[in-house]
């Protein structure tokens, strides 16, 4: 999806920041590229060592399976590389809806599209719109969340979350 609509992306980008995305569209391709060259490895069972106190002739293995339905939030200064949670959700098993931001509209309403047109909408869906739209999807049960942006939204996000007990990752910028 990404290498067919490369210029799209880039010119969307570019439009809504006056920037050049080469260097956020690299960065997005080698974490894609990461997925793909360990995706096997991180994906199979491992086993462990037993505990000394556990009294069990059985082998311990871990088996990674996936969370379920993973909310990613993305925010608008870098679209692209912070929407690559994505895929690796993606590649674990999960259904993922990623929430656009509106402040970068010509990107969201170009991704979205892709993601629309490459994706079964029950696996992978892109959702535009403003705090509405959030606080509507937040009313949802999900099984992750993560988040890409301030601490004041952090917060309301948490305790959207706490409200299921959903697990939530948090990336921010910096801490108020």
């Amino acid at each position: 999806m990404l290498e067919e609509n490369e210029n799209a992306i880039k010119d969307a980008i570019k439009k809504d920041l006056g920037r050049d995305a080469g260097n956020e569209f690299s960065l997005a391709m080698e974490e894609i590229d990461t997925l793909l060259k360990h995706f096997q490895e991180w994906g199979a069972p491992k086993k462990v060592k037993k505990p000394a106190d556990l009294e069990s002739d059985d082998e311990l293995v871990i088996k990674p399976e996936p969370l379920g339905v993973v909310l990613v939030i993305s925010p608008w200064n870098f679209p692209l590389h912070t929407s690559m949670p994505c895929a690796s959700a993606l590649a674990g098993g999960n259904t993922v809806i990623l929430k656009l931001s509106e402040i970068s509209p010509t990107f969201s309403s170009t991704f979205a599209s892709l993601v629309a047109k490459y994706f079964n909408n029950k696996l992978f869906a892109a959702v535009e719109g403003e705090v509405k739209e959030v606080k509507a999807l937040l009313d949802e049960k999900f099984d992750h969340i993560m988040y890409t942006g301030n601490p004041t939204i952090a917060r309301e996000i948490m305790a959207a979350a706490a409200k299921n007990l959903t697990p939530v990752t948090l990336e921010l910028g910096g801490k108020k």
